[in-house]
């Protein structure tokens, strides 16, 4: 199984998964706009590399049209800007507390017992309380965060 390398491919996996297909026309310089701001300055090269690293790992299909590249995600790069975002999911603690529990419970057939151990551990990471095998709780709204 194949790694996002950095969090510049999961930038670009993320943005192609809302989009669907980019055009760049040789890595467009306002493409660093259009991904939001980075936490660090990444240089033209280190978008290129990323580009080339998931072309490699079959994630994206790079072709021309009109002299121009078009960025298309494949299955297998939909899979990976998935796990990006989960990776970096969160929810975000209110100031003051609502007072109420939100439930959810969920039913993960056996053959899938990865899985189920997966968003077991996901959603202690992310503060649940686990009150039985596929039930859990949490103190703050988490809807969209649940809602996957």
């Amino acid at each position: 199984m194949a790694i996002i390398k950095n969090d510049i491919t999961g930038q670009i996996l993320s943005l192609l998964s809302v989009v669907g297909i980019l055009s760049l026309a040789v890595l467009a310089p306002n493409f660093v706009g259009i991904i939001g701001k980075p936490q660090y300055k990444f240089s033209r090269k280190k978008y290129q590399r990323s580009f080339y690293y998931l072309k490699q790992k079959g994630f994206i299909k790079i072709s021309k049209e009109r002299g121009i590249d078009i960025l298309k995600l494949k299955k297998s790069g939909k899979a990976h800007a998935f796990r990006y975002y989960v990776d970096r999911l969160s929810i975000n603690e209110p100031k003051i507390w609502d007072r109420l529990w939100r439930i959810v419970f969920f039913d993960v057939p056996d053959i899938m017992k990865v899985s189920r151990g997966t968003l077991h551990k996901k959603l202690k990471e992310l503060g649940f309380y686990r009150i039985q095998e596929s039930v859990f709780v949490h103190p703050y709204d988490c809807q969209k965060e649940i809602e996957l």
